[in-house]
């Protein structure tokens, strides 16, 4: 590509720029002359923080209320199985008899085989309930810890472009930019700006997956925005 050429791709994107300015400027109802913006990166808390929290999802937490439903199915069916010994009292005056005292046991006897299999019933109940909750458990902690790493690896791209590879782009580019003089110089001044824009580009996907992870990781562990 000549000098020539180079100018007019110039020329195209100017005009370009200037047309998606206006745009977003209607769209916006107020002029917009610059999209800069600026994109600090998060701080990542102690996974620890998280499996702590980890207990107040939503998911697990109706596991767990159900788990104590079949606890208290469970309670009842066991006292249903176990007889209340009760004891009777009466006192009894006839005219032809002394006056007596009387008492008594009372024993209801319930149909065991059938409150049997109702225990029976209510302990393969538990073991269900308890089942789904630690299964649930586990798939969110599963879900929690991809989400922590994908948070950690979002932040160590971050951490290569914003310190090391952006700074050393800069330095040639300023360079570069103080030294042209001919259509070459141009050529390779263009190809380190293209360079730049796209480390500026990984850097402002690095804080979108950053923050997109985080906001779903809080989600997760029932975490107030």
């Amino acid at each position: 590509m000549d000098l020539s050429q180079i100018k007019i791709t110039q020329a195209n994107l100017s005009e370009e720029l200037e047309r998606s300015y206006a745009t977003l400027s209607q769209l916006c109802g107020q002029k917009v002359d610059t999209v800069e913006i600026a994109l600090p990166m998060g701080k990542i808390e102690s996974i620890g923080l998280y499996e702590e929290a980890l207990k107040h999802n939503f998911g697990y937490r109706a596991k767990e209320a159900q788990l104590q439903a079949a606890h208290a199915q469970l309670k009842q069916a066991k006292l249903d199985y176990y007889p209340d010994v009760t004891i009777q009292m009466g006192y009894s005056r006839r005219e032809s008899f002394n006056d007596y005292w009387s008492a008594g046991i009372n024993i209801p006897l319930p149909i065991y085989g059938t409150e049997s299999v109702k225990e029976q019933i209510g302990q393969a109940k538990v073991q269900e309930r308890n089942h789904d909750k630690e299964a649930t458990y586990l798939q969110l902690e599963s879900s929690m810890r991809q989400k922590y790493a994908q948070m950690h690896k979002t932040l160590e791209v971050w951490n290569v472009v914003h310190d090391e590879s952006l700074p050393q782009l800069n330095h040639m580019f300023e360079l570069t930019e103080a030294s042209i003089r001919n259509g070459e110089d141009l050529f390779r001044f263009t190809e380190l700006l293209k360079q730049k824009l796209q480390l500026e580009l990984q850097q402002s996907r690095a804080v979108s997956g950053f923050y997109s992870a985080r906001a779903q990781l809080d989600l997760l562990v029932g975490k107030e925005q």
